[in-house]
């Protein structure tokens, strides 16, 4: 991958991070599923949490690609 294709994806991934949170709630990951916007699973309650946001997302193989979970906006996010 190029340099400058993966300056492209930090810049729209950050865009996407910076919307209003009901729009990237739209992608919110299912229940014990991983594709989606969220935090990170809690598996027990020793689990140390690490707060954040991301955004989990299958590219290959495309059998198990969830396209609902993938961002309309920013509009080249796809």
């Amino acid at each position: 991958m190029s340099a400058s294709f993966l300056d492209e994806v930090l810049e729209v991934t950050g865009k996407f991070f910076k919307l209003p949170l009901d729009e990237k709630r739209t992608y919110s990951r299912d229940e014990n599923r991983i594709d989606g916007y969220g935090n990170d699973v809690i598996y027990s309650d020793r689990q140390i949490l690490d707060w954040n946001d991301r955004l989990y997302l299958h590219v290959l193989p495309e059998s198990i690609r969830k396209c609902k979970k993938w961002p309309r906006l920013p509009q080249n996010f796809r």
